[in-house]
């Protein structure tokens, strides 16, 4: 399932990308820079997602957890208390 999500969003990031370049030769710079901008909204959004997850998946394949070791997990990672 990860793999089929990480082909259709490579998929998606290149059609952007191929749309922004059109955009820019038919109808000039503003529709391209706004094309521009979308991609790497989505591109951030869907490398933000991926990560979210392979990390739930990482997860539920690692055997029984309870909900609360699931949350620490997830959690991302905190400072160590200071010592003095």
């Amino acid at each position: 399932m990860a793999g089929f999500l990480a082909t259709f969003l490579a998929a998606a990031f290149l059609a952007t990308f191929f749309l922004a370049t059109f955009f820019l030769v038919a109808t000039g710079f503003l529709a391209a820079f706004l094309a521009a901008f979308f991609f790497v909204v989505f591109f951030f959004a869907a490398m933000a997602l991926c990560c979210l997850i392979t990390r739930i998946t990482a997860i539920f394949s690692s055997g029984v957890m309870t909900p609360t070791e699931i949350r620490e997990r997830i959690a991302c990672p905190r400072l160590p208390p200071k010592l003095f």
